[in-house]
């Protein structure tokens, strides 16, 4: 599995008050999503997308008309078969986290933004709690796509919260971002992790580092 990180100097993925994407932090998504379903299409492979609601399937689809859509109220498995069904797909889905086994059927993964429960009320929470369950989840969604020890899959992330190793930092210079939360890199398996300052890492490009 290679990782592609966000450019540190993207906009976070976080929700407004009103429950928004910032414009800009949609498009650099968009851009991402894009740059996988490139790299899929090169092959003929597929692209699954994991987000964290239906909210940010409507948000996303308009922009990605080539893309299948898991609309809220479509059973998750009748998605999966119309993914398994057409090589060179790209799947928008929040349903796919945990349980979806598609072994070999993964070029690219995307993880737009990184799946943070919603806080309690007023913005209250237990933050260790919340960061256990997101890595609980964001592990869950990475693992979708290493199911055999034969899968071949590029791991993309748009969110500039997920942190940049030292190890890239180190070997190009960049600067991490302000937004990144090291805990999250817990998320990502040992032995890819310990890959990072070699074959698995390439040098920082735009937008996208990796």
């Amino acid at each position: 599995m290679r990782v592609r990180f966000a450019d540190p100097r993207a906009p976070a993925q976080r929700l407004d008050a009103a429950g928004n994407i910032p414009p800009e932090a949609l498009t650099y998504s968009v851009a991402v999503i894009r740059a996988a379903m490139d790299a899929s299409g090169a092959t003929n492979g597929r692209t699954l997308v994991l987000v964290p609601s239906y909210a940010d399937v409507e948000r996303l689809a308009p922009l990605l008309p080539a893309a299948i859509a898991h609309r809220q109220g479509t059973p998750i498995q009748k998605i999966l078969e119309a993914y398994r069904a057409t090589p060179g797909c790209c799947l928008i889905t929040p349903g796919a986290w945990v349980g979806a086994d598609l072994p070999g059927l993964i070029q690219n993964l995307v993880i737009p933004r990184i799946p943070f429960p919603p806080s309690g009320p007023g913005g209250q929470g237990n933050v260790a709690q919340l960061l256990s369950d997101t890595l609980t989840k964001l592990a869950q969604g990475i693992g979708r796509a290493i199911r055999s020890e034969t899968d071949d899959a590029t791991m993309w992330f748009a969110d500039s919260r997920m942190p940049i190793p030292e190890s890239v930092i180190e070997e190009t210079g960049l600067l991490p971002s302000p937004h990144s939360t090291a805990a999250l890199l817990g998320a990502i398996p040992k032995r890819f992790r310990d890959a990072f300052g070699g074959s698995l890492v390439c040098r920082h490009c735009s937008p996208l580092c990796c």
